[in-house]
């Protein structure tokens, strides 16, 4: 996960990209209120 760029942006910005590939192993790895809970 890229956390060094803009920090929580930059991570939420990936995090949503994968979770458009990887759902459900965002939904088990990460369940964060945005791509666990939103979409």
């Amino acid at each position: 996960m890229v956390a060094r760029n803009t920090g929580f942006s930059a991570t939420a910005a990936d995090t949503m990209k994968r979770a458009r590939a990887n759902h459900r192993f965002i939904l088990t790895s990460l369940p964060l209120p945005g791509p666990g809970g939103a979409d």
